[in-house]
């Protein structure tokens, strides 16, 4: 049996267990989307809810999902500020060299708002290393 959206955010919210038990996705975890196409994982970040985020993860959701708009969690917990869900997507193997539908990465949104330097540092550290795995 399928279930809703606010069903399956309501379970993780308020009983994990049963979120765990009744949450069998014939498709990935990403799968179930919001009104503006977000999974649970986007709104969960956006919230600052980090248990949430931290169980979803550990569940297998991709830290690299999109947003109807390509955004990825990482790009919004860097935009709100959230230095210890940043922490957490990046550990999740989140790449912060992830692109928006206009271009942007997440150190592009935050050296154009002025705001979160330690997030900066953390996004330029974890982008130095990605790319030197990269060559």
């Amino acid at each position: 049996m399928d279930h809703s959206f606010d069903e399956l955010l309501s379970w993780l919210r308020t009983d994990k267990a049963k979120f765990k038990r009744e949450f069998k996705p014939t498709k990935p975890l990403d799968e179930p989307r919001g009104v503006h196409g977000e999974t649970l994982l986007h709104y969960c970040v956006v919230e600052g809810w980090a248990s949430e985020v931290e169980c979803l993860l550990a569940l297998g959701a991709d830290p690299d999902s999109r947003s109807k708009y390509e955004s990825t969690p990482l790009m919004d917990a860097a935009t709100m500020g959230y230095e210890p869900l940043v922490k957490l997507l990046l550990r999740a193997g989140a790449n912060p060299n992830s692109r928006d539908q206009i271009g942007e990465t997440a150190m592009d949104k935050l050296t154009l708002v002025k705001k979160h330097p330690n997030i900066q540092r953390l996004l330029m550290d974890s982008r130095t290393g990605s790319e030197a795995e990269g060559l």
